[in-house]
């Protein structure tokens, strides 16, 4: 199964791709600032449907992407638009996603949902083993962090769907996202069927 992690970002779209329960590539979309915010939409998309969606053997089963923070500061309505319009080109290319709130993943992954970018990082590469895969700078690399663990919780609910071995309170985010796991429970059943 081939499961796409996004951290969508104006500056720096995280990407992290995961088959058969192994990372295989990452990568950060970044758009310079001097664009304005259309053409940094515009550049994200397009390279994302090159990179990942243009050849029907490259499309994903699952997309899970990082949801929009509202209780963040910020650009919101940028962030928002950039989000939809991922959603719509998803919906356009048939593929199954689903929309993480920012606190549940860092709940499930770290039991905090409140969670550093160092914290994130740190928990991140000691449960799942990525060695150096993400040495280098925090600002970069936390996009590609949360891509790659958007990508292993929607794993890890796929393959263990009576959450056994899960903390309270990784049992707690997924129960508060309950109505958003179902295009991943969807999924399973149907690679079940195979």
């Amino acid at each position: 199964m081939k499961i796409i992690g996004v951290d969508p970002s104006l500056t720096s779209t995280g990407i992290a791709v995961v088959e058969d329960g192994v990372l295989v590539e990452t990568y950060v979309i970044e758009t310079d600032m001097p664009h304005g915010d259309i053409d940094r939409m515009i550049k994200i998309v397009k390279r994302f449907i090159h990179n990942e969606l243009i050849e029907e053997k490259t499309k994903p089963d699952l997309i899970v992407m990082e949801d929009i923070s509202y209780g963040s500061k910020g650009i919101i309505a940028q962030l928002s638009g950039l989000n939809y319009i991922l959603r719509y080109i998803f919906k356009e290319y048939n593929i199954k996603f689903v929309a993480i709130p920012p606190k549940s993943l860092k709940m499930f992954i770290t039991d905090n949902g409140s969670a550093s970018k160092e914290l994130m990082r740190d928990v991140v590469c000691d449960k799942y083993e990525c060695g150096s895969v993400f040495d280098g700078k925090i600002k970069k690399v936390s996009d590609i962090v949360d891509a790659f663990a958007l990508a292993k919780m929607a794993e890890e609910i796929l393959n263990n769907r009576n959450y056994e071995g899960f903390t309270a309170k990784q049992e707690l985010a997924v129960k508060k996202i309950q109505k958003r796991i179902h295009p991943i429970i969807d999924i399973h059943e149907e690679s079940m069927e195979i």
